[in-house]
């Protein structure tokens, strides 16, 4: 059986990116997870996305995801700079979690949803 993991940078699935990939995991018909990158300032609402995704989705992963630096910019703002680096330290000490989902799972297809994840694929 096909399964898919979706990689989305934040728990928003009202907008943009975020509802694009909830319409796309109910039109493939198939069973998936998804992996949700965490954040100083929000918290994922697990069972709203359950709500949104629908029967298929099974489990829901959080983590902290790298984000490129384009992302970020050539910011002033020390709160942003200090979050980027508090990130980007979190990623490095969840890689391995990260590992292990992908090496419990037989997944066909990993999906992206964000050109910010960009350093994943390195």
């Amino acid at each position: 059986m096909i399964k898919v993991l979706f990689v989305l940078p934040s728990g928003d699935t009202i907008y943009g990116s975020g509802r694009s990939v909830v319409q796309l995991a109910r039109a493939l018909g198939v069973k998936y997870d998804i992996l949700v990158g965490r954040s100083l300032i929000q918290t994922i609402n697990e069972e709203m996305l359950r709500k949104d995704f629908g029967c298929n989705l099974e489990n829901i992963y959080s983590l902290w995801l790298p984000n490129s630096n384009f992302y970020y910019g050539k910011s002033n703002n020390i709160f942003i700079r200090l979050a980027a680096i508090h990130k980007y330290l979190m990623w490095v000490i969840n890689k391995g979690r990260f590992k292990n989902i992908i090496q419990n799972n037989d997944y066909a297809v990993i999906h992206l949803n964000s050109l910010i994840l960009a350093p994943w694929i390195r």
